[in-house]
């Protein structure tokens, strides 16, 4: 076993990792907006469930942040 701890990948797997976590839900948070799209009886709430859904599918798709609106929080990390 190696002990020499490795920098550049110790980075690369953090920043990958918070790169993920900030631009998809995973697919039982969506499964769980679909549910709740399809019950919602109030426009006003439906869209904003379907607006947060659009945008973390569009996240996911294009790699970007999600929007703030959906709740994640923000870390700034120095290593």
């Amino acid at each position: 076993m190696n002990s020499e701890f490795d920098y550049a990948k110790t980075a690369a797997l953090v920043r990958d990792a918070l790169v993920k976590a900030g631009s998809t839900f995973r697919e039982d948070k969506k499964e769980a907006y679909r549910k709740a799209i399809a019950r919602e009886d109030n426009e006003k709430a439906r869209w904003v469930l379907e607006t947060v859904l659009a945008n973390a599918e569009a996240a996911e798709k294009n790699n970007s942040p999600l929007c703030d609106d959906t709740g994640i929080p923000h870390l700034v990390l120095e290593a």
